[in-house]
């Protein structure tokens, strides 16, 4: 099992506990910027390209869009759902998707493309 502060590092295809979530991401990144530091440092890369491409900024952008992607995987919806529930969510959604006007097919890819943020900001917790 990888350790935690690598699971957005070199180790991430090696980690059976994946966490995506927001808290998850902003405990890691210190972690991530602390690793490449020393790592490049000792490499001989100089300090001002280093700090350059090694900011928090950056490492926020990669995260989040990993945890995005993330939540796509086929492998999260037949952990989360069961694979008969994710062929009859795909099949609904694509039928769906396939017989209604515009409006509906724009409803439809914007509740899509909605679903990884409440996820990773884990915003279904405050809806009960």
């Amino acid at each position: 099992m990888a350790t935690y502060s690598l699971i957005f590092g070199r180790q991430m295809l090696a980690a059976t506990a994946f966490e995506c979530t927001n808290f998850a991401i902003k405990q890691d990144i210190p972690l991530q910027i602390w690793d490449a530091h020393t790592t490049l440092t000792v490499a001989g890369i100089p300090t001002l390209l280093l700090r350059t491409l090694h900011n928090k900024l950056v490492y926020y952008i990669i995260n989040y869009t990993q945890c995005y992607v993330h939540y796509f995987s086929p492998r999260v919806f037949i952990y989360n759902l069961g694979l008969l529930k994710t062929l009859v969510l795909a099949s609904f959604l694509y039928f769906i998707y396939k017989k209604s006007p515009k409006k509906i097919k724009r409803l439809i890819i914007f509740a899509v493309a909605l679903y990884p943020i409440i996820m990773t900001f884990e915003l279904y917790r405050y809806v009960s």
